[in-house]
């Protein structure tokens, strides 16, 4: 693994579609060891839009395949965080923005209507992608959505409360 990482860089355009293809396979094998959390953790936005779409969709499939681990999940919410808290010389309404883009569930829909084009037009050649795309837009949406629940909870006691009698 270390050999494959030495070689490989995420934001190389050759690589990151490898990268991409490789997500899926670790997702549909339900390897997430591969998917390296940590060296993703350790990757910055730098308003590195390509890049950082393929940080996403990993961390998104290492979010499923570790079942909801509170830790991990906290881990990669803080890392999310780092988008609309970039301060480059670009910064734009995008960035402040980057969280409730992914709640309006656009990138889903558009995910939903991809297998839909997929499985009619082209007979199926690229519905497992498609589908694999939806599974981490979904992925990111309930991330994204846990961390804003979390926030929320922490900051109403009456809230706290009511979270722990249905946790209970």
């Amino acid at each position: 693994m270390e050999k494959f990482a030495k070689k490989f860089s995420i934001a190389n355009a050759k690589d990151g579609l490898d990268f991409t293809l490789l997500c899926y396979s670790f997702y549909a094998h339900c390897a997430k060891e591969p998917m390296m959390l940590t060296e993703l953790l350790n990757i910055p936005f730098n308003n590195d839009f390509p890049t950082w779409g393929r940080v996403e969709l990993a961390l998104s499939f290492i979010a499923i395949l570790d079942g909801a681990n509170p830790e991990t999940s906290e881990k990669i919410h803080r890392h999310l965080h780092s988008v609309p808290e970039f301060s480059g010389e670009t910064q734009n309404l995008a960035l402040r923005d980057y969280f409730q883009d992914i709640l309006s569930q656009s990138k889903l829909r558009d995910s939903m209507e991809r297998i839909e084009k997929y499985v009619t037009a082209q007979d199926g050649k690229y519905e497992f992608y498609a589908r694999c795309g939806a599974v981490a837009n979904a992925a990111l949406i309930k991330l994204v959505n846990h961390g804003a629940d979390s926030a929320l909870t922490a900051s109403s006691p009456r809230r706290q409360k009511k979270s722990a009698a249905l946790n209970y």
